[in-house]
């Protein structure tokens, strides 16, 4: 096993050197931390009305918070007290910017230490702060999360209405 290990350890050394192999990996105790803190999370997997959505949608995406408005700069939701003139400035800069560059999707704003990310999906306006920007990917989940939910909370609405 001595030559063996030798042999291994001669070869993984030249393809290091000669080929630029790559050989880091994930820290696994940084995924340990992080699925450790979203098992102590509980989430309200059936929030009763939209601030307690987006609350827990703070929560389960790790960010500092989330308003949403129409975009006429109107409040529909947020996880901080001051939600009335975050939403109103947030969304006349959006429309401001979708004013001036038309195809732009997300406004990604950095006021140290944190960061200011201004989308629009399905008519309303999101603003999240967090720390470190989220990917397109990550805000879409949070939007798809809302309308579901405003879906759902429409449909059960107007069932009484009907029956």
């Amino acid at each position: 096993m001595g030559v063996r290990q030798f042999i291994g350890n001669a070869l993984r050394g030249f393809a290091q050197t000669v080929l630029d192999m790559d050989d880091t990996r994930v820290p696994q105790e940084h995924l340990v931390a992080l699925q450790d803190l979203l098992a102590r999370q509980a989430f309200n997997q059936a929030p009763s009305d939209l601030k307690e959505l987006v609350e827990g949608l703070r929560r389960k995406h790790i960010v500092d918070s989330i308003s949403i408005s129409q975009t006429n700069g109107s409040l529909l939701a947020s996880s901080t007290g001051n939600g009335a003139s975050e939403v109103i400035t947030a969304s006349a800069l959006f429309n401001y910017v979708q004013s001036e560059i038309p195809k732009s999707e997300v406004v990604l704003i950095k006021a140290s230490p944190s960061w200011n990310m201004l989308f629009k999906y399905n008519s309303k306006i999101f603003i999240i702060k967090a720390p470190m920007h989220l990917t397109t990917i990550e805000l879409r989940a949070i939007s798809n999360e809302v309308e579901e939910f405003l879906i759902r909370a429409k449909k059960e609405a107007d069932a009484p209405a009907k029956g």
